[in-house]
């Protein structure tokens, strides 16, 4: 299974794709910078835990990472969407102010 994907990675037509070097190399990066990063105070510290420790990381850096997807997936069409929706929008505008929602639409609370 480990050959299959490896082989599927590494596919010619795969690696020319201007889509997948641009996902790739930022990630490359940032996850090599964490490594060299964090790995040293983690070995300090954790001795030889120091691997699960990492694992634990890496779980909680893609979890993050999936809150992100979600937020761009659901949230961002909400910023701009014009069919009466765009209420996040609206909370962006009055928080960006300094003003209060009820504030902005003229609501005076009783």
């Amino acid at each position: 299974m480990t050959l299959v994907a490896t082989a599927a990675l590494f596919a010619a037509r795969l690696t020319a794709s201007p889509v997948w070097r641009a996902t790739v190399t930022p990630l490359a990066s940032i996850v090599g910078s964490g490594f060299l990063v964090s790995f040293p105070p983690l070995t300090h510290d954790l001795g030889s835990y120091a691997v699960i420790a990492m694992a634990g990381l890496v779980v909680f850096a893609y979890l993050l990472g999936g809150a992100i997807r979600f937020n761009i997936l659901h949230g961002e069409p909400l910023l701009f969407a014009k069919d009466g929706r765009g209420w996040l929008a609206f909370l962006e505008r009055s928080a960006a102010s300094g003003s209060t929602p009820a504030r902005l639409s003229g609501h005076r609370p009783d």
